[in-house]
């Protein structure tokens, strides 16, 4: 389906062929190139599917602008809806909101910059004439994500990014996106791209994971201990619900009318997931949410992609062939160059070209395989943060 495998793994054939068919992404099906890439991380998939899903996040955390248009303001408020496909089997939520700057807005009338505030007046006459585009996000629950901007007119668009976050256990997450467009990039530069992007605030996710599990436990916990000294002394996982996310989370931007019903959704679902409560309880009492885990320890890329994705294992093996050939033809062309006793310009020239090009390929070589490693260090996290006042949040 859409050249994904899908099990079931609820009963027989008959019955996989009652349960609800696989969420589709139909751009995909119209002829858009896919660019997918794939990393586990040691998070458990609530916490990814609502930190993706929330546009706040990505101005401070990835400094990344394009954010702001999935955003929303009370100038821009946010169209949210939910709909219940297959006889009422799925769960969907869909927000829409302009493509427009909304805290980037604030920021931009506060600089003493002329270019800034001609894009402020821009905007403003976009949203008069109605051309900026949607800023559409659609959640099937419980994990796959759709985000694009659609034209308002066509009811179109040219890029689609897609996440499936599979669980793999209580605080741990398989990370499957892709990006889809009519000419999509190669897989290896969309896994640097993406690994660049989520290191930016993984170890963040990590920090505050420790905190919402354990006060899961907790509570889950009191409802058991409720149940069981209640008339009936019996739990069932299948009608209980929680109010953890309920009562840590103070939710209030107005981009958060798309989060509430989410973390809504996991109070009410999460004490169905199989196996979750006794292995969320087996964790507490053995301490694993006493502290987090270390940077190097989240951010391990070669533990959650390269030891179990083959092309990236492919990729890192034509990277040391090339460092190799290329230091090899460089000491090469050196030594040619300072062997021969007499020579023209032209081929002193074509000796230092390929010593130039041979050296430059081994070195960019080795840099594409240094990606497939831990990087992305505290240091260069505070340098990301310094860019927080220069572009996204002016310091008053």
């Amino acid at each position: 389906f859409q050249h994904m495998v899908w099990l079931f793994p609820g009963g027989n054939l008959e019955q996989a062929l009652q349960a609800p068919p696989p969420p589709s992404v139909p751009e995909y099906d119209l002829g858009f190139q896919m660019s997918p890439a794939v990393r586990d991380m040691p998070v458990d998939w609530p916490i990814l599917v609502s930190n993706i899903c929330d546009p706040d996040h990505g101005l401070f955390a990835h400094q990344a602008k394009p954010f702001d248009m999935y955003s929303a303001s009370p100038e821009f408020p946010m169209q949210v809806t939910e709909d219940f496909p297959n006889s009422g089997k799925g769960y969907v939520i869909k927000s829409k909101v302009d493509a427009s700057d909304k805290l980037l807005e604030v920021d931009q009338t506060w600089r003493d910059d002329t270019k800034q505030q001609k894009k402020v007046k821009k905007q403003h006459e976009q949203k008069q004439k109605g051309d900026a585009p949607w800023a559409t996000s659609s959640l099937f629950l419980p994990n796959h994500l759709q985000l694009k901007r659609v034209d308002k007119s066509t009811n179109t668009t040219n890029f689609v990014s897609i996440f499936y976050i599979c669980p793999v256990g209580v605080g741990r997450s398989r990370f499957m996106s892709a990006g889809l467009a009519k000419k999509a990039p190669p897989r290896w530069m969309t896994k640097l791209f993406l690994d660049n992007f989520l290191d930016q605030d993984t170890y963040l996710l990590a920090t505050q994971q420790k905190y919402i599990l354990e006060q899961e436990a907790k509570d889950v916990k009191e409802i058991m201990s409720q149940s069981n000294s209640g008339p009936s002394s019996s739990f069932d996982p299948l009608t209980a619900t929680m109010q953890t996310r309920r009562n840590m989370f103070c939710l209030c931007s107005p981009t958060e009318r798309f989060g509430a019903k989410i973390e809504q959704f996991w109070d009410s679902t999460l004490l169905k997931s199989p196996n979750r409560i006794p292995r969320l309880l087996q964790l507490q009492s053995a301490g694993a949410f006493a502290s987090t885990p270390s940077r190097e320890f989240v951010l391990d890329r070669k533990a959650q992609n390269l030891d179990i994705v083959p092309d990236s294992q492919d990729v890192v093996r034509n990277c040391k062939r090339i460092s190799f050939a290329g230091k090899f033809l460089g000491i090469a062309a050196l030594v040619t160059k300072f062997a021969l006793k007499s020579t023209t310009p032209q081929r002193n020239a074509a000796l230092a070209l390929t010593c130039g090009a041979s050296f430059l390929a081994s070195w960019a070589a080795k840099k594409v395989e240094k990606e497939y490693h831990y990087k992305y260090t505290d240091e260069m996290r505070r340098k990301d943060m310094n860019k927080i006042p220069k572009d996204i949040w002016v310091d008053k």
